[in-house]
């Protein structure tokens, strides 16, 4: 693994000094945008005091933590599958991932974390507490949740979903920590990036990472610089399924819910199919640098109708050891997850066009699908 030349704790914090100079430079919109930019600002003092004594006390044994085996790196566009096969792959024991507690509380020691759990889970089973991303499921803190969401919460600056909350920069936010203006952005990121990684096993004791995160489709070959022996699995789904979702989920929770500033449904609609096209694009370039044996590619089809099989080839393919002790987690998992049902809103005829037109090629392989859907 390959040390960046910046030190990461140096550049994965960021401050209430930080939210307050880009609240400065990205002025929030009506009182829905200066509300929530209140609350982000008061959150970052409240979470400053654990901030500053981790970073004044503890940062440096973290970046001087060793990583333990290579890391296994779910990839695929948001809403193809990714959270229901990062929760398949997170019921293994062995492994750790970044959960609500690392969401909600980033900077309170795991011990603290432990106690809360309990008593909190159990007021949001009484209400009914629901995740906005995800239709009619419920808020459980053991969720595996993706690293760059766990970056924002954290105050990282180093995360693409800043792009949400300061929507009128999205383009640069989100997709410039994919596609890299410039070699010394491509460091600084990989650095607190590193560091980012190296918080969760310095806290978890130093066992193997399972990662999901969107954007890490388009960081592959970054992502080898840092770990050239890294496992990823990619997950594809059909193009309008995807899109229909994305766009929903962007339409009615992200942008409607986390920005601070206004953009109309077109605009979002034009930075969904910038930001697919990245990601989809880099992945394809990128994914000829994965050696041999280290990337196994699924879909969400096979996911659905065969959830043991599946994640039984993942291990073959990728090689991973312990499948006999890991089966039994997996089928309880499954048997736990089977009970969601998901987002059942029809897809129109005029979506699919658009979406054949404008993503042809990640499309091929899935025309039947797509003009099953359009009634052609």
């Amino acid at each position: 693994m390959t040390q960046s030349i910046v030190e990461g704790y140096r550049g994965y914090y960021g401050s209430p000094v930080w939210v307050a100079s880009m609240l400065v430079k990205n002025r929030p919109d009506g009182w829905k945008g200066w509300f929530r930019a209140l609350k982000l600002l008061l959150g970052s003092f409240f979470i400053w005091p654990g901030m500053w004594y981790e970073k004044t006390f503890l940062s440096r044994k973290i970046w001087a933590q060793e990583m333990p085996e290579a890391p296994i790196f779910i990839l695929g566009q948001a809403r193809s599958g990714t959270t229901l096969l990062f929760k398949l792959m997170c019921s293994n024991p062995s492994w750790i991932y970044f959960d609500g507690t690392d969401l909600y509380f980033p900077y309170w020691p795991p011990v603290l974390r432990r106690m809360v759990a309990v008593p909190l889970q159990a007021i949001f089973d009484l209400f009914g507490v629901k995740k906005p991303h995800f239709h009619n499921y419920n808020l459980r803190l053991s969720d595996p949740v993706e690293e760059d969401m766990q970056f924002c919460f954290s105050l990282s600056p180093y995360t693409s979903y800043w792009g949400i909350a300061w929507s009128k920069r999205a383009d640069e936010l989100m997709n410039g920590l994919i596609d890299f203006p410039t070699d010394l952005d491509k460091e600084k990121w990989k650095s607190a990036y590193l560091y980012g990684l190296k918080r969760l096993v310095y806290y978890h004791h130093g066992k193997r990472l399972v990662l999901k995160n969107p954007p890490s489709m388009g960081r592959v070959a970054a992502i080898l610089e840092l770990f050239p022996d890294a496992k990823f699995v990619h997950i594809s789904r059909n193009p309008v399924d995807v899109f229909r979702s994305l766009e929903q989920l962007a339409n009615k929770v992200l942008f409607a819910r986390f920005s601070m500033q206004h953009v109309e449904e077109p605009v979002i609609r034009k930075l969904l199919v910038m930001h697919y096209r990245l990601l989809f694009e880099q992945y394809q370039k990128d994914k000829k640098l994965i050696p041999a044996g280290n990337l196994c590619e699924v879909t969400y089809d096979e996911v659905m109708e065969d959830p043991i099989g599946t994640l039984r080839r993942i291990h073959t393919v990728l090689g991973l050891d312990g499948w006999e002790q890991f089966e039994p987690h997996v089928r309880k998992a499954v048997e736990k997850e089977i009970k969601y049902v998901p987002n059942q809103t029809p897809v129109t005829e005029e979506l699919a066009i658009f979406v054949r037109e404008n993503f042809t090629e990640s499309c091929m392989g899935w025309e039947r699908q797509i003009s099953t859907h359009s009634g052609t």
